[in-house]
Order: structure tokens, then C-alpha cells, then sequence
């Protein structure tokens, strides 16, 4: 993984998995059905949603394949926008995993393509649909979470910190609070945020930026 694809990723990807987190408690274990035609992708009777159509995750070539890449891939153009906006983006910046027509699958999973690519593009996240040893990934437009709460923030840094490899947590924590227009304050090791409903996050990191420590306070 190269840096610059690194930063991108770091900069974006608590707030993606906050939406992904939110997307996943929507839908549940719904079937899903992707309609080509009419750029629609279905979960169960829970929702239908317009979709973009991202790449191919294929298990059985143990390859990642760009979609604005694969030829005669039979979808109207519109579908291709963020896959193409994402193309963009990588030429603009160079960066390497944006513009390569296939990555090898170990080099960057296909879920932090998805969580820069719905960041990047505004959507509100992504889905992978498995067809036998294939898996195409979508992005889905749906409506961003409401207001956080503590427990739903701890459970995103919780989360986020252990399945991913932040370089810096203290970045990647700023980063995610100004995304979401909260006000927070940075002292010395610790990090305080205040939420919408008064309640104070508190988060420590040790001399390497690294979080150690997550805790809440309650609104005096």
C-alpha cells in the first residue's frame, strides 16, 4: 500500500465506518438483488437504493479490477461516475492504487477501496454482492447517520483501531470529529469532544499518537 493511498484512507475511514456501521444495522441480513437496468440495488423489503457500480473483488483470480476498467461491462455510464471519479482523483494526486486497472487482492483490501471511495464520492456506503467466487462491490446512496452519540462513537473508534493499521490514531480521531462538526480540544494526551447532547468523549494517546484510553463524561 503506498502512502499516499495510506493518508487517503486515514483521513476518511472512521467516518466511512461509522456509515458502514449505520448501513449495516439498516438492512440486517437482507437478500439484496441488484437491478442493472435500472441502476437500483434492493435489500430484501427494507429498501431500494440507486447505486454505483465500484469493481470486481474476485477471490478466484485473487485480484482487484478497477470497474471503469473491465471492457464491454454491460451497465449504463451513469452507474461508472464513481468508479471513474475515483480514477480522477488517483491521476490528479498519483496515486498508485487509483489508477492501476487491477491490484492484487493482499495489496489493499477491498473494503478500504470502499470506505475512500464512498468518502470521496458522498455516498452513503458500500456493499460487496458475492456471486459465486466473485464479489462485485456498490456504492450505495443512502441517507447519512443522525446525530452520534458516545456509545456509537466508541464502538467506531473501537472498532476502526482494531481492524485497521492507523499509523496515527490522534489524526485519524481529528480527522473524524471534523468531519462530523464537532467541537473538541486537544491538550497534551488527551482529547476532549463534546457531543451534540452535552456528554464529553474523552480520548488519551500515549507518545506515539496512539489511543490508549476511551472514556465519556456526562453533561454537568
Amino acid at each position: 500500500m503506498t502512502n499516499k493511498f495510506r493518508r487517503l484512507f486515514e483521513e476518511h475511514g472512521l467516518m466511512a465506518l461509522r456509515r458502514q456501521r449505520a448501513f449495516a444495522a439498516q438492512i440486517g441480513n437482507s437478500t439484496w438483488d441488484y437491478d442493472r437496468d435500472a441502476g437500483t440495488i434492493k435489500f430484501g423489503s427494507v429498501m431500494t437504493c440507486p447505486v454505483q457500480l465500484l469493481g470486481l473483488d474476485s477471490q478466484a483470480q485473487n485480484t482487484w479490477h478497477w470497474a471503469w476498467a473491465i471492457e464491454d461491462l454491460p451497465v449504463d455510464a451513469a452507474q461508472l461516475q464513481a468508479a471513474r471519479q475515483m480514477k480522477e482523483l488517483g491521476e490528479r494526486e498519483m496515486i498508485e492504487e487509483l489508477t492501476a486497472s487491477k491490484l492484487p487482492r493482499n495489496r489493499v483490501p477491498a473494503q478500504m477501496l470502499g470506505a475512500v471511495a464512498q468518502a470521496v464520492t458522498g455516498s452513503g456506503a458500500f456493499y460487496r454482492g458475492n456471486v459465486a467466487e466473485h464479489g462485485w462491490l456498490y456504492l450505495v446512496d443512502v441517507p447519512a447517520p443522525g446525530a452520534p452519540t458516545a456509545p456509537e462513537l466508541v464502538g467506531v473508534l473501537g472498532e476502526g483501531f482494531t481492524t485497521y493499521e492507523f499509523r496515527n490514531h490522534r489524526e485519524a480521531v481529528r480527522s473524524f470529529v471534523t468531519q462530523l462538526g464537532l467541537p473538541f480540544t486537544s491538550d497534551g494526551p488527551e482529547m476532549q469532544i463534546t457531543l451534540p447532547d452535552g456528554v464529553t468523549l474523552l480520548a488519551h494517546f500515549d507518545q506515539r499518537d496512539r489511543m490508549v484510553k476511551l472514556g465519556s463524561r456526562a453533561p454537568v
